[in-house]
């Protein structure tokens, strides 16, 4: 009877032993999909990063032609000589053309 039961024991070891490693060889292949995963995201974020970079490039340069641009905006108004009148000349003219018209209706 005792052989029996040994007999029993060594095979459930055994079976038991055929499981454990069918599970180890599927837990592999599941790290190895994992793993082939990662790098594929991995790439997939340099990917972005790099299109990020080069959207960003893009946009620092439109803004430095608005920003050149402005500052030549800006230099032409400063080097246009002044045609405006002051606004007290302009007090002044306004003054001046209500006493002539008054007098006129005089």
């Amino acid at each position: 009877m005792q052989s029996g039961q040994e007999e029993m024991k060594s095979q459930i070891q055994a079976h038991t032993k055929f499981q454990v490693e069918e599970i180890k060889i599927h837990v592999h292949g599941c790290i190895g999909k994992i793993e082939e995963e990662v790098q594929c995201v991995k790439l997939k974020i340099k990917e972005v990063e790099s299109e990020v970079q080069r959207k960003i490039e893009g946009v620092e340069e439109k803004v430095q032609e608005n920003i050149s641009n402005l500052e030549r905006r800006i230099n032409e108004l400063e080097e246009r000589p002044n045609y405006f009148p002051s606004v007290s000349l302009i007090d002044s003219q306004t003054t001046e053309i209500r006493r002539t018209n008054i007098m006129d209706s005089l």
